[in-house]
């Protein structure tokens, strides 16, 4: 249950600082001023930027860190089966984060290169490792269970809420 908490307290600041500190045009923006206006979400933005000042490494390579550290924990112990060979998924959140640096730096996607974001999501990659190591592990594939399927769409829909729209 702590692991849980854990993971979802990471995503949470991270949903945080991608709404009140980085640029509306995210995915995650547009959603939070349909529902609850653009004057609201402007105030709030505001008032935060203005009395809970954040560095730049924390606004810019924080949120993809954390996002890396939750479903490498996540998916340390999951497999997919491919032609009835186990494929483990514990390279698969730090590919896709250098993977969208890369993209980054030669324009197929939105954003800016940064070597930062790289050592960041290295960084927590390898965190995630002695992160609740000590409980008991067991092997699972991703298809088996609902619990392990949600929790994948979940974490890569963030990728899809972090995006840059325009």
């Amino acid at each position: 249950m702590k692991k849980y908490a854990a993971m979802l307290i990471a995503l949470l600041v991270s949903a945080f600082i991608y709404l009140f500190y980085r640029t509306s045009q995210t995915a995650i923006n547009q959603l939070f001023t349909i529902f609850f206006g653009d004057d609201f979400y402007l105030m709030i933005k505001s008032e935060l930027q203005s009395n809970l000042k954040l560095p730049s490494q924390i606004i810019y390579s924080l949120p993809g860190a954390l996002w890396v550290w939750v479903i490498s924990i996540a998916s340390r112990d999951v497999f997919i089966l491919f032609k009835g060979k186990k494929i483990s998924l514990v390279f698969l959140p730090l590919v896709v984060a250098i993977s969208f640096e890369f993209f980054q730096h030669i324009h197929w996607i939105n954003g800016h290169f940064d070597w930062w974001d790289i050592i960041y999501a290295s960084i927590f990659w390898v965190l995630s490792f002695w992160s609740f190591n000590k409980q008991k592990r067991s092997f699972h594939d991703v298809n088996s269970t609902v619990h392990y399927k949600l929790i994948f769409l979940a974490s890569y829909l963030l990728v899809f809420f972090a995006h840059v729209m325009g």
